[in-house]
């Protein structure tokens, strides 16, 4: 009968952990270029995001500046005045409304653009989101194979137990 001391079936055990493959994932790089690929549109939703708010503000401030200039119009034309300062303040109103409208489309088209950073956003997110769910299914084959490979070394281990002992 031969004797296999208990020492070396752990020293297997501890062998097979060691002999495991590692996990490697072989698409790795593209899930890191699509990550950077959403960081980069995240970024520049940022942006347009900023410009649009920065629109809103000057579209506001045209806006009152319009509605001042024709209030003080308004007022001046009850009262006495120049002509020529009627004429003035009209002009100045019309240069507001010209600016107030400028501002409308600057708006306008900065919402444009946010609306299609949101949706490139969104586009890279679904993107990598693909890839994190195969790594993922991906890591759990690995992980279950992992564990059929050890409980195949161990019932191994068991067998040479039992045909040691029972010899």
């Amino acid at each position: 009968m031969k004797h296999v001391p208990l020492e070396s079936v752990f020293n297997s055990r501890a062998a097979l952990a060691q002999s495991m493959k590692k996990f490697e994932f072989r698409l790795e790089k593209l899930e890191r270029v699509r990550g950077i690929a959403q960081d980069r549109a995240a970024v520049e939703l940022a942006r347009c995001e900023a410009k649009r708010l920065d629109c809103e503000r000057k579209l506001r401030d045209a806006e009152k500046t319009v509605a001042r200039c024709y209030g003080d119009r308004r007022l001046a034309a009850g009262e006495s005045l120049d002509p020529e300062l009627l004429l003035m303040l009209d002009q100045f109103g019309q240069v507001a409304k010209i600016k107030s409208a400028k501002a409308k489309a600057e708006m306008d088209g900065a919402t444009i653009d946010e609306l299609r950073a949101r949706e490139r956003l969104l586009a890279r997110m679904r993107e990598l989101k693909v890839v994190e769910k195969f790594h993922e299914r991906k890591f759990e084959q690995h992980r279950l194979e992992s564990l059929r490979q050890e409980q195949k070394e161990i019932d191994d281990g068991a067998g040479l137990r039992a045909a040691v002992v029972y010899r």
